[in-house]
């Protein structure tokens, strides 16, 4: 999914000589619900004019999933 969200990232992370690991439930052994925080954090982003892209990203994957957080 993170191509079509955020297709600039993807191609960014190509490019590292060393990639980082994507941590999963399996590794962590849990999750955490920030789905309360979600409009303060969204709010946050928006504030802050550096974050424009990121937000253009989430916006992005949430039309392309309802569940994105």
């Amino acid at each position: 999914m993170l191509p079509r969200i955020y297709p600039e990232f993807e191609t960014y992370m190509r490019t590292l000589a060393v990639r980082p690991e994507r941590w999963t439930f399996d590794r962590l052994g849990a999750s955490i619900d920030v789905s309360p925080y979600l409009v303060r954090k969204v709010h946050a982003m928006e504030v802050h004019l550096t974050q424009a892209r990121d937000v253009a990203a989430w916006e992005r994957g949430r039309q392309l999933d309802s569940e994105f957080l």
